[in-house]
């Protein structure tokens, strides 16, 4: 599988990395159709986003030649994932003001895509932390622990909450569900991922629908009492939940949300 670091074909980065050493940086995986990444537009601006975050000075226009230089010579779909770290500093926490940022690029075959899918409730909850809310950067050890928890592979995800009880987020995906006519999503404006599948949902896949969205706090009263419910992230697409392990739930797919897959798809093959 292809590899570019900062630019070059590599295939290692230095233990002086501070993404190795402490997390200090972020990631996007994102799906691409040959060159053409369909949501790249999505992915830059929460990339551009966590950078600012972070204070992690990476030009963007070098990370687009990164990965036009990376895709020139693909022809069908596949994965690629990006990490920005702040680079090599002394040891310590605090980073060295001339820390330059590392780039590091690698493209992957598609994985299993799901059909409709089961899911569970996972013990281990998240952490409360505004500052980081929403960003991908590079601390994934909440979703580690969170994936040790099953091995059965019937199951696709599993639903994470946060300290407090509302549901947040899948391990690997982003939550909506429907009652009567309303859809909503997860707040996640004090933990969780802002997946890029989920923001072309809200802006572009349920609108064109004629359906609006609601962002505010869920409770798992709430998900079991749901018409519907979907997972959807930025590899897979809209995965419709039709069932529940535990507590033991199940749904039914509605033709809306077929039609939101179909629009998916015509997104990653135009």
């Amino acid at each position: 599988m292809p590899v570019l670091v900062n630019g070059s074909p590599a295939a290692h980065i230095s233990v002086h990395d501070r993404g190795f050493l402490y997390g200090d940086g972020v990631f996007e995986t994102m799906r691409h159709a040959g060159s053409r990444i369909p949501l790249w537009s999505y992915h830059r601006s929460r990339l551009e986003s966590a950078l600012a975050r972070l204070g992690i000075a990476c030009d963007i226009a070098v990370i687009e030649s990164d990965i036009a230089s990376l895709l020139s010579q693909e022809s069908g779909h596949g994965v690629i994932r990006l990490v920005v770290t702040r680079g090599e500093s002394k040891s310590g926490y605090a980073p060295s003001i001339d820390a330059v940022p590392h780039r590091v690029l690698e493209t992957r075959p598609l994985p299993a895509m799901f059909g409709d899918i089961t899911v569970r409730v996972c013990d281990w909850r998240l952490p409360v932390q505004p500052a980081l809310a929403g960003i991908k950067h590079l601390n994934r050890l909440d979703q580690v622990m969170a994936r040790r928890e099953w091995d059965d592979a019937t199951i696709a995800d599993g639903l994470m909450l946060d300290v407090t009880g509302a549901v947040i987020e899948g391990t690997m995906s982003n939550l909506f569900l429907r009652k009567g006519d309303e859809w909503l999503t997860p707040d996640l404006s004090r933990c969780g991922v802002a997946g890029v599948m989920r923001s072309w949902v809200m802006n572009e896949g349920l609108p064109a629908l004629g359906c609006d969205v609601d962002v505010r706090d869920v409770t798992l009263t709430q998900l079991l009492h749901a018409d519907e419910v979907f997972l959807c992230n930025s590899v897979r697409g809209v995965m419709p939940v039709t069932r529940l392990q535990s507590p033991g739930k199940t749904w039914a797919v509605s033709d809306q949300v077929r039609a939101l897959q179909s629009s998916v798809g015509k997104l990653w093959h135009a």
